[in-house]
Protein backbone atom coordinates (compact mmCIF):
# COMPACT_ATOMS: atom_id res chain seq x y z
CA UNK A 1 0.00 0.00 0.00
CA UNK A 2 3.12 2.59 0.40
CA UNK A 3 4.15 1.60 -2.67
CA UNK A 4 0.65 2.09 -3.97
CA UNK A 5 -0.08 5.63 -2.98
CA UNK A 6 3.63 6.73 -3.70
CA UNK A 7 3.15 6.04 -7.66
CA UNK A 8 -0.32 6.79 -7.91
CA UNK A 9 -1.34 10.10 -9.25
CA UNK A 10 -4.13 11.14 -6.52
CA UNK A 11 -7.27 10.11 -8.46
CA UNK A 12 -7.86 6.95 -6.58
CA UNK A 13 -9.28 8.51 -3.11
CA UNK A 14 -10.80 4.82 -1.80
CA UNK A 15 -6.77 3.53 -1.77
CA UNK A 16 -5.15 6.72 -0.62
CA UNK A 17 -7.95 6.49 2.26
CA UNK A 18 -7.47 2.64 3.04
CA UNK A 19 -3.89 2.57 2.73
CA UNK A 20 -3.26 5.97 5.00
CA UNK A 21 -5.44 4.58 7.97
CA UNK A 22 -3.15 1.06 7.28
CA UNK A 23 0.11 3.25 7.49
CA UNK A 24 -1.12 4.66 10.20
CA UNK A 25 -2.45 1.75 12.33
CA UNK A 26 1.04 -0.83 11.48
CA UNK A 27 3.61 1.78 10.35
CA UNK A 28 5.94 -0.17 12.72
CA UNK A 29 5.61 -3.04 10.63
CA UNK A 30 6.76 -1.30 8.18
CA UNK A 31 10.38 -1.04 9.53
CA UNK A 32 10.74 -4.80 8.83
CA UNK A 33 12.00 -6.80 6.16
CA UNK A 34 9.12 -8.81 4.87
CA UNK A 35 9.09 -12.01 2.46
CA UNK A 36 6.33 -14.17 1.02
CA UNK A 37 6.73 -17.30 -1.40
CA UNK A 38 2.84 -18.65 -2.24
CA UNK A 39 2.39 -22.37 -1.68
CA UNK A 40 2.78 -24.62 -4.34
CA UNK A 41 -1.15 -25.56 -4.90
CA UNK A 42 -1.40 -22.09 -5.90
CA UNK A 43 0.82 -22.56 -9.09
CA UNK A 44 -1.57 -25.28 -10.12
CA UNK A 45 -4.61 -23.04 -9.98
CA UNK A 46 -2.91 -20.75 -12.05
CA UNK A 47 -0.41 -22.57 -14.42
CA UNK A 48 2.62 -20.20 -13.54
CA UNK A 49 5.66 -20.49 -11.86
CA UNK A 50 5.97 -19.32 -8.29
CA UNK A 51 6.86 -15.71 -7.22
CA UNK A 52 8.35 -14.87 -3.66
CA UNK A 53 7.48 -11.56 -2.84
CA UNK A 54 10.61 -9.26 -0.90
CA UNK A 55 9.94 -5.94 0.95
CA UNK A 56 13.09 -4.59 2.45
CA UNK A 57 12.72 -2.70 5.67
CA UNK A 58 11.77 1.38 5.55
CA UNK A 59 13.43 4.18 8.13
CA UNK A 60 10.83 6.30 9.33
CA UNK A 61 11.25 9.12 8.10
CA UNK A 62 10.55 8.04 4.37
CA UNK A 63 7.27 6.75 6.29
CA UNK A 64 6.18 9.90 7.32
CA UNK A 65 7.43 11.89 3.74
CA UNK A 66 5.16 9.28 1.32
CA UNK A 67 2.22 10.02 3.58
CA UNK A 68 2.87 13.75 3.34
CA UNK A 69 4.06 14.14 -0.24
CA UNK A 70 0.04 12.73 -0.85
CA UNK A 71 -1.45 15.67 1.18
CA UNK A 72 0.58 18.51 -0.45
CA UNK A 73 -0.87 17.71 -4.07
CA UNK A 74 -3.31 20.01 -5.43
CA UNK A 75 -5.89 17.70 -5.72
CA UNK A 76 -5.82 15.76 -2.00
CA UNK A 77 -9.27 15.79 -0.92
CA UNK A 78 -10.39 16.89 2.65
CA UNK A 79 -11.14 13.45 3.52
CA UNK A 80 -8.11 12.10 2.50
CA UNK A 81 -6.12 14.78 4.61
CA UNK A 82 -8.44 14.28 7.70
CA UNK A 83 -6.85 10.54 7.41
CA UNK A 84 -3.52 11.96 7.34
CA UNK A 85 -3.75 13.76 10.32
CA UNK A 86 -4.76 10.23 11.88
CA UNK A 87 -2.01 8.95 10.56
CA UNK A 88 0.63 11.13 11.93
CA UNK A 89 -0.93 10.88 15.37
CA UNK A 90 -0.77 7.33 15.37
CA UNK A 91 2.69 7.29 14.06
CA UNK A 92 4.09 9.10 17.09
CA UNK A 93 3.03 6.28 19.02
CA UNK A 94 4.13 3.75 16.90
CA UNK A 95 7.68 5.18 15.79
CA UNK A 96 8.16 6.46 19.86
CA UNK A 97 10.88 3.89 20.41
CA UNK A 98 12.62 4.12 17.29
CA UNK A 99 12.76 7.00 15.49
CA UNK A 100 14.67 9.78 15.78
CA UNK A 101 13.84 13.43 17.81
CA UNK A 102 13.51 14.76 14.00
CA UNK A 103 11.18 12.64 12.92
CA UNK A 104 8.84 12.82 15.63
CA UNK A 105 9.18 16.85 15.90
CA UNK A 106 8.20 16.73 12.23
CA UNK A 107 5.25 14.28 12.88
CA UNK A 108 3.72 16.81 15.74
CA UNK A 109 4.20 19.89 13.20
CA UNK A 110 2.22 17.88 10.74
CA UNK A 111 -0.78 17.76 13.64
CA UNK A 112 -0.32 20.87 14.56
CA UNK A 113 -0.43 22.45 10.47
CA UNK A 114 -4.21 22.55 10.67
CA UNK A 115 -5.14 24.05 13.86
CA UNK A 116 -6.14 27.50 12.66
CA UNK A 117 -8.00 26.00 9.08
CA UNK A 118 -11.24 27.14 8.12
CA UNK A 119 -12.27 23.39 7.41
CA UNK A 120 -13.77 22.66 11.12
CA UNK A 121 -12.94 18.50 11.00
CA UNK A 122 -9.49 19.66 9.97
CA UNK A 123 -8.82 21.79 12.68
CA UNK A 124 -10.78 20.10 15.27
CA UNK A 125 -8.63 16.99 14.51
CA UNK A 126 -5.66 19.01 14.64
CA UNK A 127 -6.36 20.84 17.79
CA UNK A 128 -7.18 17.57 19.81
CA UNK A 129 -4.67 15.34 18.64
CA UNK A 130 -2.25 17.90 19.10
CA UNK A 131 -3.01 17.62 22.98
CA UNK A 132 -3.42 13.35 22.98
CA UNK A 133 0.24 13.87 21.63
CA UNK A 134 1.48 16.38 24.40
CA UNK A 135 -0.56 14.03 26.94
CA UNK A 136 1.75 10.90 25.94
CA UNK A 137 4.81 13.19 26.28
CA UNK A 138 3.57 14.23 29.79
CA UNK A 139 3.37 18.04 28.94
CA UNK A 140 0.26 20.44 27.83
CA UNK A 141 -0.02 22.08 25.08
CA UNK A 142 0.82 25.28 26.10
CA UNK A 143 0.29 27.66 29.22
CA UNK A 144 -3.56 28.66 29.18
CA UNK A 145 -5.55 30.24 32.29
CA UNK A 146 -8.67 27.25 30.53
CA UNK A 147 -7.68 23.98 30.48
CA UNK A 148 -7.23 21.81 28.01
CA UNK A 149 -9.21 18.58 26.90
CA UNK A 150 -7.74 16.33 29.79
CA UNK A 151 -8.53 18.85 32.23
CA UNK A 152 -5.29 20.20 32.49
CA UNK A 153 -4.52 23.95 33.38
CA UNK A 154 -1.10 23.90 32.98
CA UNK A 155 2.44 22.04 33.54
CA UNK A 156 2.57 18.33 33.77
CA UNK A 157 -0.20 15.87 33.82
CA UNK A 158 -0.67 12.95 35.71
CA UNK A 159 0.04 9.32 35.45
CA UNK A 160 -3.22 8.41 34.76
CA UNK A 161 -3.31 11.13 31.45
CA UNK A 162 -0.35 9.29 29.84
CA UNK A 163 -1.73 6.06 30.17
CA UNK A 164 -5.27 7.11 28.63
CA UNK A 165 -3.47 9.06 25.73
CA UNK A 166 -1.09 5.84 24.97
CA UNK A 167 -4.13 3.80 25.29
CA UNK A 168 -6.37 5.89 22.92
CA UNK A 169 -3.45 5.57 20.35
CA UNK A 170 -2.77 1.52 20.32
CA UNK A 171 -3.07 -0.41 18.03
CA UNK A 172 -6.99 -1.51 17.28
CA UNK A 173 -7.57 -5.06 18.46
CA UNK A 174 -8.45 -7.30 16.36
CA UNK A 175 -11.96 -8.55 15.74
CA UNK A 176 -12.35 -12.38 17.14
CA UNK A 177 -15.67 -13.33 15.06
CA UNK A 178 -15.93 -16.43 17.64
CA UNK A 179 -16.18 -14.15 21.05
CA UNK A 180 -18.46 -11.77 18.88
CA UNK A 181 -21.04 -14.81 18.52
CA UNK A 182 -20.67 -16.41 21.79
CA UNK A 183 -21.44 -13.21 23.62
CA UNK A 184 -24.68 -12.59 20.97
CA UNK A 185 -25.41 -16.23 22.21
CA UNK A 186 -25.06 -15.48 25.26
CA UNK A 187 -27.30 -12.54 25.74
CA UNK A 188 -29.99 -14.33 23.47
CA UNK A 189 -30.40 -16.99 26.17
CA UNK A 190 -30.46 -14.38 28.87
CA UNK A 191 -33.10 -11.92 27.03
CA UNK A 192 -35.00 -15.14 25.95
CA UNK A 193 -35.42 -16.68 22.66
CA UNK A 194 -36.79 -14.86 20.14
CA UNK A 195 -39.75 -17.29 19.69
CA UNK A 196 -40.74 -16.57 23.28
CA UNK A 197 -41.04 -12.40 22.01
CA UNK A 198 -44.87 -12.27 21.58
CA UNK A 199 -45.89 -9.12 19.20
CA UNK A 200 -49.23 -7.59 20.29
CA UNK A 201 -52.23 -7.10 18.04
CA UNK A 202 -52.08 -3.98 16.63
CA UNK A 203 -55.25 -2.12 18.67
CA UNK A 204 -57.83 -0.45 16.32
CA UNK A 205 -58.31 3.35 16.86
CA UNK A 206 -61.41 4.74 17.48
CA UNK A 207 -62.86 6.78 14.11
CA UNK A 208 -62.35 10.73 15.60
CA UNK A 209 -65.78 12.20 16.60
CA UNK A 210 -66.88 14.48 13.95
CA UNK A 211 -67.07 17.73 15.68
CA UNK A 212 -68.51 19.56 12.60
CA UNK A 213 -66.33 22.33 12.46
CA UNK A 214 -63.88 21.59 9.58
CA UNK A 215 -63.80 23.67 6.96
CA UNK A 216 -63.28 21.05 4.37
CA UNK A 217 -65.06 18.14 5.28
CA UNK A 218 -64.57 14.38 3.70
CA UNK A 219 -67.75 12.96 4.15
CA UNK A 220 -69.27 15.91 2.76
CA UNK A 221 -67.14 16.27 -0.08
CA UNK A 222 -67.55 11.83 -0.85
CA UNK A 223 -71.19 12.16 -0.09
CA UNK A 224 -71.05 10.46 2.99
CA UNK A 225 -73.99 10.71 5.67
CA UNK A 226 -72.27 13.97 7.89
CA UNK A 227 -74.58 15.14 10.62
CA UNK A 228 -77.13 17.94 10.58
CA UNK A 229 -75.82 21.10 11.66
CA UNK A 230 -78.24 23.55 13.29
CA UNK A 231 -79.22 26.17 11.13
CA UNK A 232 -79.38 29.91 12.33
CA UNK A 233 -82.97 31.65 11.67
CA UNK A 234 -82.72 33.71 8.82
CA UNK A 235 -83.29 37.58 9.90
CA UNK A 236 -85.85 38.89 7.31
CA UNK A 237 -86.00 42.44 8.41
CA UNK A 238 -84.44 45.18 6.83
CA UNK A 239 -83.68 48.69 7.83
CA UNK A 240 -87.01 50.25 7.32
CA UNK A 241 -88.77 47.06 8.86
CA UNK A 242 -86.24 47.99 11.77
CA UNK A 243 -87.20 51.66 12.35
CA UNK A 244 -91.14 51.11 11.96
CA UNK A 245 -91.30 48.45 13.93
CA UNK A 246 -93.17 46.40 11.69
CA UNK A 247 -92.19 42.57 10.95
CA UNK A 248 -91.26 42.15 7.06
CA UNK A 249 -93.06 39.39 5.72
CA UNK A 250 -92.00 36.06 5.33
CA UNK A 251 -90.02 35.55 1.81
CA UNK A 252 -91.39 32.95 -0.85
CA UNK A 253 -89.42 30.12 -1.20
CA UNK A 254 -88.22 30.63 -5.33
CA UNK A 255 -88.26 27.84 -7.80
CA UNK A 256 -85.57 26.79 -10.22
CA UNK A 257 -87.09 28.11 -12.93
CA UNK A 258 -86.59 31.36 -11.40
CA UNK A 259 -83.07 31.00 -9.86
CA UNK A 260 -82.02 30.16 -13.87
CA UNK A 261 -84.37 32.56 -15.24
CA UNK A 262 -81.56 35.52 -13.05
CA UNK A 263 -78.80 33.44 -13.94
CA UNK A 264 -79.18 34.09 -18.05
CA UNK A 265 -81.11 37.28 -17.75
CA UNK A 266 -84.27 35.84 -18.93
CA UNK A 267 -87.53 36.92 -18.11
CA UNK A 268 -89.61 34.43 -15.62
CA UNK A 269 -92.19 32.57 -17.55
CA UNK A 270 -96.03 33.67 -16.21
CA UNK A 271 -97.77 30.26 -14.52
CA UNK A 272 -101.14 30.27 -16.29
Amino acid sequence: LLKAIRDDDGTQIGLLIVAIWCIGEYGDLLMKPYSYTPPSDVSDLTGGTIVSVSFTGIDPASIVKTVEDVTKRHICPEEVKERAITCFTKLSERFANCADAGTMDKLHKLVQKHSKSHALELQLRSCEFDALINAMKGVTAKESSSDDIFGVSGGGVGDGVVSAAKEALARMPVVDISVMERKRTSGYAANGSSDDISVGEPQESAPPANTGGDLLDLADIFGGDSAPQPTEPAKTQDISDMMNGTPAPAAAPASDIDLLSDIFSAPAPTSA
